[in-house]
C-alpha cells in the first residue's frame, strides 16, 4: 500500500480579491472584519462553518469573565458592542455598571450565585449570555460593516510569490479556488496559516496547564440555576467533591456553570492529552464525550440541587484552548505579565482573570501590538490565541474578551496600513492607539 499519492498541479479561479481578508469568523475574525471594513477597506471574511462566533457561539463557550472591576481598565470597543447588542435582544445576564466594582455583603450575595461574576471580593464586569443568538448578532453587525462574508470554505493552502503570501486557497462546494488580498490575517485560532505561509511558530504545550486541555461542552436545560448557586455557595466542600467524582466516572474534569437562563446550565470540561489537530484525538474525544453525557446526566440529577430534572439540550462543537503561537516581533512573557508590564505599543489591556495557571488578581494586563506581527512574514497578521506568547502568557490571555480586542487592533492595523502604503509592521503604534481609542478601546493613562 502506497504510503504517499501525487497530486496533479492545475489552475484555480480566482473567486474574489479583497483589500483586507481574514480568515476565521470567530471572536477575534468578526471583530477583525469589523474593525477593517469600518476603516474603509473592502474586506471579506471566510469561515469554515455556518454560523459567525467560533467557539464563543457553536462552541458555547458563553461566558466573558472578568473585563473589569471598577478600578482597572475596562475592556471598550467591539468587545461593549456585543455586551449591547445581545443586552437589547434580551439574550445577556451581566452585572449593571452600577453594581461593578461594589464589595457590600448585598451585592456580592446577589452576583455570587452566578458562577464568575464575582472575583477577588468584587462584583466584576462579567457576562453570560446566549451562544445562538450571538450568531444572530455577528451576523448583523457585519452586514450593516459591509464585510463580505463567505461560508462553507475550508482554508487549505497559501498563494504565494517570493515567499510573501497575496491571498488562499479554499475548498468549497464550487470546488477549489482562490481569493487574493493586499493584506491577510490568520484569526483561525488554531494559526492554520502558519505552515501554509511557511511562517515561524511554536506549538509545545504542557498538560499542566488549562489551556493545554480540549473540550465539549454541552447544554442541559429544565433546571434551577439560582437554587444550585445557593447550594454551591453554602457548601464549597460537598460542592467539590461532587464535581470530583463526576469527574471520576466521565473520565475528565467537568464542571457546571450557570448561563444566561435560570433554567439552562453548561457543563464545561477539560480533556488532557488530546492534540488539538490530530485525526484520532479529535475523533476520539468526540465520541467519548457524546458517550458519556447520559452518564453525566444521570449524575447531575441525582447529586446536584437545582438539576433534578435536568436534560440534554445540545452539544458544541470541538473547544480548543491553545494550538500554534506565532514567532512574533513581540513575543510575551509570563514573566512581563508578572510585572505588570504597560508596553509602548500597547493595543489593549484588562484586569487579570485568575484560572489557576495566572497571577493575582491585582494585577493588570497589557498586550503589544508586536505579538500580533511575524517575525519575518509581510503582508499578514494574527488575532486571536495564536498571538505570540510563551504557554503560561498564553494561558492568561486566551480567552474571548482578549480575542475579540486583538481583532480589532488587527482589522484596524491592516487597513491603516494599505492606506499608508507600508507594511502592518512599520504602522506608527501611536496611530494605531489613536485609532483604537476613537473606536471605543480603553488604553492605559499614559498612551
Amino acid at each position: 500500500m502506497k504510503n504517499t499519492v501525487q497530486e496533479a498541479a492545475r489552475s484555480l479561479p480566482v473567486y474574489d480579491r479583497a483589500d483586507v481578508l481574514v480568515v476565521g469568523g470567530g471572536s477575534a475574525g468578526t471583530a477583525a472584519a469589523l474593525a477593517a471594513a469600518r476603516q474603509g477597506a473592502r474586506t471579506i471574511l471566510l469561515e469554515r462553518y455556518g454560523y459567525l462566533g467560533g467557539l464563543a457561539s457553536g462552541g458555547q463557550v458563553a461566558f466573558l469573565p472578568k473585563m473589569g472591576d471598577g478600578n482597572s481598565t475596562p475592556v471598550g470597543g467591539i468587545m461593549e458592542e456585543w455586551l449591547e447588542c445581545l443586552a437589547r435582544q434580551d439574550g445577556l445576564l451581566a452585572p449593571p455598571p452600577e453594581d461593578i466594582g461594589r464589595e457590600d455583603p448585598q451585592a456580592l450575595a446577589k452576583w455570587s450565585l452566578c458562577v464568575g461574576m464575582v472575583r477577588g471580593g468584587k462584583v466584576c464586569h462579567s457576562a453570560a449570555f446566549d451562544p445562538e443568538l450571538l450568531k444572530v448578532v455577528l451576523a448583523e453587525l457585519l452586514a450593516k460593516a459591509g464585510v463580505i462574508t463567505y461560508h462553507h470554505c475550508l482554508v487549505c493552502d497559501a498563494v504565494m510569490e517570493d515567499e510573501v503570501p497575496q491571498g488562499v486557497i479554499m475548498e468549497t462546494k464550487e470546488g477549489r479556488c482562490a481569493i487574493l488580498a493586499d493584506r491577510i490575517i490568520d484569526a483561525t485560532g488554531d494559526g492554520d496559516l502558519l505552515p501554509y505561509t511557511k511562517t515561524a511558530y511554536e506549538e509545545e504545550d504542557d498538560p499542566a496547564y488549562r489551556n493545554s486541555m480540549v473540550s465539549e461542552i454541552f447544554r442541559v436545560k429544565d433546571c434551577d440555576n439560582m437554587r444550585y448557586g445557593r447550594w454551591r455557595q453554602a457548601n464549597p466542600g460537598e460542592f467539590g467533591a461532587r464535581m470530583k467524582e463526576l469527574q471520576e466516572l466521565v473520565g475528565y474534569q467537568a464542571m457546571v456553570i450557570n448561563s444566561y437562563r435560570n433554567d439552562v446550565g453548561w457543563i464545561n470540561n477539560f480533556i488532557a492529552g488530546k492534540e488539538s489537530y490530530s485525526i484520532r484525538d479529535v475523533s476520539e474525544t468526540e465520541f467519548m464525550v457524546k458517550r458519556s453525557i447520559p452518564v453525566a446526566i444521570d449524575f447531575l440529577r441525582q447529586n446536584i440541587p437545582g438539576y433534578e430534572n435536568c436534560r440534554l439540550l445540545d452539544i458544541a462543537t470541538f473547544g480548543v484552548r491553545h494550538s500554534r503561537r506565532v514567532k512574533g516581533v513581540h513575543r510575551i512573557t509570563h514573566k512581563e505579565l508578572m510585572a505588570g508590564t504597560v508596553f509602548s505599543d500597547t493595543i489593549y489591556a484588562t484586569s487579570c482573570f485568575s484560572n489557576g495557571d495566572c497571577l493575582s488578581e491585582s494585577l493588570e494586563y497589557c498586550v503589544p501590538y508586536g505579538s500580533l506581527i511575524p517575525e519575518a512574514t509581510d503582508n499578514l497578521l494574527v488575532a486571536g490565541r495564536c498571538f505570540s506568547s510563551d504557554l503560561v502568557a498564553h494561558s492568561c490571555l486566551n480567552l474571548i474578551p482578549y480575542c475579540v480586542m486583538t481583532g480589532q487592533a488587527a482589522g484596524l492595523a491592516a487597513a491603516m496600513s494599505l492606506q499608508q502604503k507600508v507594511q502592518p509592521r512599520h504602522l506608527p503604534v501611536e496611530q494605531l492607539q489613536a485609532a483604537l481609542k476613537a473606536q471605543g478601546v480603553v488604553l492605559p493613562k499614559g498612551l
